[in-house]
């Protein structure tokens, strides 16, 4: 199962500031929000676990870009499989 979260709810999960967040989205080191409606996106809790355990882990900032790139894949993936199974 899924967990959403809004952005006020992944600032404290990830203890950042907005600006500081959504820079690390830019720099890749965070993953980038799912739209869900006109103007709602939300990050999935179970990803930012994952980049938050990295990050305690002591991982680098190029380790932790190649996890983001990873979970971004998975969307991917998991977007085909459900879409592929539709037909």
């Amino acid at each position: 199962m899924n967990i959403f979260l809004s952005l006020k709810e992944a600032l404290t999960h990830q203890h950042r500031s907005r600006s500081s967040y959504l820079r690390d989205i830019e720099n890749g080191l965070c993953t980038k929000p799912i739209k869900i409606g006109p103007r709602s996106v939300v990050w999935l809790a179970n990803e930012l676990e994952q980049i938050r355990a990295a990050r305690i882990a002591g991982l680098a900032d190029s380790e932790i870009k190649k996890l983001v790139n990873r979970l971004h894949e998975e969307r991917l993936e998991t977007h085909k499989a459900l879409i592929g199974g539709a037909s």
